[in-house]
């Protein structure tokens, strides 16, 4: 053979080896970059998306103040509703609309609510976020207390949302209730792996009953699940009139009967009528006359 050959087949060897060495090279960094976009994804929804509203209300004796929402996530990393890490904007934030659907308000979630012991009869770990006149009126601690009552009375819509300045754990949980006529949002869009509520997307439906705060404490309270599933949701005929009974992290709750609320007597109600036409004064001494 002669040297020009033999050089020749020398190369095709040296180059046939390289190409062996970097082939398994290449199919371990197409590998890793498959798993990473297979586990994108799922990072994205293994944060928040078991969440949902539990109960609801808007005002109660009377006074539109008293106001409560219950959320319940299904267990460990479905909390992390804060910043993450702090400082920073919350992942997760609650928006309140009107009857028209306009956004009148917001709130952001300061730190990631208490992972409590889970409802024994409806499953889940409940978050409670109150105005502090339910707190004074109930005695049951908030987890989370909001800074002034932000739920539109009668008819509007509540919904509990990924922060659009932290959009990497998508969520979109919303209720609507009363004469509602707003845009309406979908629950199922977000539902990961196609399983029955991604199959069958729909938006959350008519809106629930409407909410008073006049006559006996009433709350829409969820008593159905969507598809039975925590994944999939919610829609707004999933809520029906109930008695109130909120729940916050630690597992206390209350019976929202009017017997458990305080109420105005009926020299409290004399008084406030007799302020209004400038006799409070005489009330008054009557009712100090009536004490002695």
């Amino acid at each position: 053979m002669s040297p020009g050959a033999q050089g020749l087949r020398s190369r095709e060897r040296s180059s046939t080896s390289q190409a062996e060495r970097s082939a398994p090279r290449a199919v371990l960094g197409l590998g890793l970059a498959l798993s990473m976009l297979l586990l994108l994804p799922v990072s994205a929804r293994a944060t928040n998306h078991l969440t949902r509203i539990e109960q609801l209300l808007v005002g109660a004796n009377g006074d539109n103040d008293i106001q409560f929402l219950e959320m319940k996530f299904d267990g460990s990393g479905q909390n992390r509703w804060g910043p993450q890490p702090p400082p920073g904007p919350s992942r997760a934030l609650l928006t309140f609309h009107d009857a028209s659907g306009t956004q009148t308000g917001s709130f952001e979630f300061a730190s990631n609510p208490p992972m409590g012991p889970s409802d024994p009869a409806n499953t889940g770990n409940s978050v409670l976020i109150a105005t502090q006149a339910f707190v004074d009126a109930t005695g049951l601690a908030a987890d989370f207390v909001l800074p002034s009552a932000l739920m539109s009375p009668e008819s509007g819509m509540v919904c509990f949302e990924q922060n659009p300045l932290d959009p990497f754990f998508p969520v979109n949980e919303c209720l609507a209730y009363g004469s509602y006529t707003g845009g309406q949002e979908s629950d199922a869009v977000d539902c990961p792996f196609g399983n029955q509520c991604c199959l069958t997307p729909t938006l959350n439906g008519p809106p629930a009953p409407g909410l008073s705060s006049s006559g006996a404490p009433q709350s829409l309270n969820r008593f159905q699940d969507l598809f039975g599933d925590f994944e999939c949701g919610q829609e707004n005929s999933n809520f029906q009139l109930e008695v109130p009974s909120p729940r916050n992290s630690s597992g206390a709750t209350v019976q929202m009967q009017p017997e458990n609320l305080p109420a105005l007597s009926d020299w409290g109600l004399l008084l406030m009528v007799a302020v209004l036409l400038g006799t409070g004064g005489w009330v008054l001494r009557m009712r100090r006359a009536q004490l002695r």
